[in-house]
């Protein structure tokens, strides 16, 4: 298992966010499920978003990728970052800063899952991530821990 064992109480909590935020009713939408810097291209024809992996979900599920983006960037896991994201999140959405937190949790979480499926061990940094966003997104109590 290409996880750490520190991270997999994270993992736990991920996926019952994940159950829980898609099972609560709110306006849901076909997205494009893996939008990010690297599936952007600017054409002839204006930017286009490419190799899409469509999911149906509310809009907070897309933005929860700006939060590992762009990849390698500095400074792209500082705390005040990640409190200027969830602000601009919750007001561009119209939605709660919790939902957006609780969304970059859920999708940190994924692409570590895609990484470690596709024979690659997670960067420190996104495991760095996951760990600060499990410290501030707002899960129950419930959601915490390992049981």
């Amino acid at each position: 298992n290409a996880l750490p064992r520190a991270a997999r109480v994270h993992f736990q909590a991920a996926r019952r966010a994940a159950g829980h935020l898609l099972d609560a009713p709110c306006r849901k939408w076909v997205l494009h499920g893996d939008l990010h810097h690297g599936n952007v291209m600017k054409g002839r024809d204006g930017w286009r978003a490419i190799d899409p992996n469509p999911v149906w979900a509310p809009p907070a599920y897309a933005f929860g990728t700006v939060f590992r983006n762009p990849y390698g960037a500095p400074g792209r896991i500082e705390a005040t970052r990640l409190r200027r994201l969830t602000m601009l999140g919750a007001s561009a959405l119209k939605t709660s800063p919790h939902l957006i937190l609780n969304w970059a949790f859920v999708r940190t979480a994924q692409s570590i899952a895609w990484t470690i499926e596709d024979g690659a061990a997670p960067p420190p940094t996104d495991l760095c991530l996951l760990r600060q966003l499990f410290d501030l997104a707002p899960l129950p109590r419930a959601q915490r821990t390992s049981t």
